[in-house]
């Protein structure tokens, strides 16, 4: 039999799976691009709605400082001990309400944060400092709002009965909802009374430590703007 002369075109094949492997090579790699472009833009979505957010809650917690050092200054003064760069409450009656009969009842919602973690999209968060700081956070208003119910608690249980029985509340707490503006004379020598001063220094604890806590929410929700901003997510 005549030698069979034919082969198989082996260069020509060669290059056409070297086409198609980098085709596929080329496909995957788009794929990738594309995928780390959208993850990015996810990122930045997520950090300016975090940013948005932090900074939406600071509005509340400047208000609720304010509050808690007008109470603590309206217990200081109670206890003769007044602040001199606070603004001064002239009436004895004044100080109890705000200082005993108020009660702290903030809270603050973190949305953003709240629907990351939801959504199983925490992960976008790649900054690690920002991580970090939403971690603090966190931490740091599960503990404020364990705080909060054991210094109500401590209002129901033990403040507020002392004023029921100690204090004429019709004139702390006038039906019309006007604050008297004269000193009531009892009342006065009241406050003067270990019991009330007991009661007095008590509330400044709950006060004070209430005051630091929202301080300290403060700084850290400005330091995690201070970074998003940084990190290019306003």
């Amino acid at each position: 039999m005549p030698e069979s002369t034919s082969r198989l075109p082996w260069k020509r094949l060669f290059a056409e799976f070297l086409v198609i492997v980098l085709g596929v090579l080329m496909a995957l790699a788009a794929d990738a691009w594309w995928d780390r472009v959208a993850r990015a833009e996810d990122e930045r979505t997520s950090l300016a709605a975090l940013r948005a957010d932090a900074a939406e809650v600071l509005g509340p917690i400047e208000s609720a400082i304010a509050e808690e050092e007008s109470r603590l200054h309206a217990l200081q003064s109670l206890l003769g001990v007044p602040d001199p760069s606070a603004q001064l409450i002239d009436s004895v009656d004044a100080w109890i309400r705000v200082g005993l009969w108020q009660v702290a009842s903030h809270e603050f919602d973190f949305d953003a944060y709240d629907d990351l973690v939801n959504a199983g999209q925490l992960e976008l968060v790649t900054d690690s400092e920002v991580r970090t700081l939403l971690s603090a956070i966190q931490r740091r208003m599960g503990r404020f709002a364990r705080d909060q119910a054991e210094a109500s608690s401590a209002q129901v249980s033990y403040v507020d009965p002392a004023l029921l029985t100690g204090f004429d509340l019709v004139r702390i707490i006038p039906s019309d909802g006007v604050p008297p503006t004269n000193p009531s004379r009892e009342h006065q020598a009241l406050v003067r009374t270990k019991p009330i001063r007991n009661l007095l220094v008590a509330k400044s604890g709950f006060t004070r430590g209430s005051l630091t806590r929202l301080q300290g929410l403060q700084a850290r929700f400005e330091t995690l703007v201070a970074t998003i901003d940084e990190a290019g997510g306003d």
